[in-house]
């Protein structure tokens, strides 16, 4: 092969691989043709009044949508004013766990917004959240054990320094089960 088509070709080479590498981060919805629901477009721009039109309008609170719970997804978007918003609403399942596949590990986190707010440091929220009746000591992973990486919303917090977060949990009336033990 000529020197100079062997570059173009080895350029290619590596646009294809970039390419196909990049588009495994993409988020999920946006790899589909799945219309979002109103819920998840005003999270999605941190709209509260939209996020109010969407509930009056009957969106639910519930759903699923790209694999994770809209009160999960307005967790991890910081959108606080709406994740009040769908925990305050009558028909919230506060531990409805979703589905979060991290895109550099590939694995896939079962967590309940609790863990995750924990998680991601969010007081308030966890307070918020506990106050609403969220089961301080549910694991993720569909509650395995701590060993099988099934954490509690405390090692979550502890995990990451979130000390805060981690006094919140202890102090809640709903005492943190210390005692976790491996189901095996």
């Amino acid at each position: 092969m000529h020197h100079k088509n062997r570059k173009i070709y080895n350029l290619l080479y590596v646009l294809v691989i970039l390419v196909l590498a990049g588009s495994s981060f993409m988020p999920l919805y946006a790899q589909t043709d799945q219309q979002s629901p109103a819920l998840y477009q005003a999270i999605d721009k941190n709209d509260i009044d939209k996020a109010k039109a969407a509930i009056d309008m009957g969106d639910d609170v519930n759903a699923i949508y790209d694999q994770d719970t809209l009160l999960c997804w307005a967790i991890r978007e910081n959108c606080s004013e709406i994740a009040k918003l769908i925990i305050e609403s009558p028909k919230v399942a506060i531990d409805k766990r979703g589905a979060f596949l991290d895109p550099i590990s590939q694995d896939v986190w079962e967590r309940t917004p609790l863990i995750l707010a924990a998680h991601m440091g969010q007081t308030e929220m966890v307070d918020l959240l506990l106050t609403h009746g969220a089961d301080i000591n549910a694991r993720d992973r569909i509650n395995n054990s701590p060993l099988s990486r099934g954490d509690t919303a405390l090692i979550r917090a502890a995990r990451r320094d979130h000390l805060d977060t981690v006094k919140v949990l202890f102090t809640h009336p709903k005492k943190p089960n210390v005692h976790l033990q491996d189901k095996d």
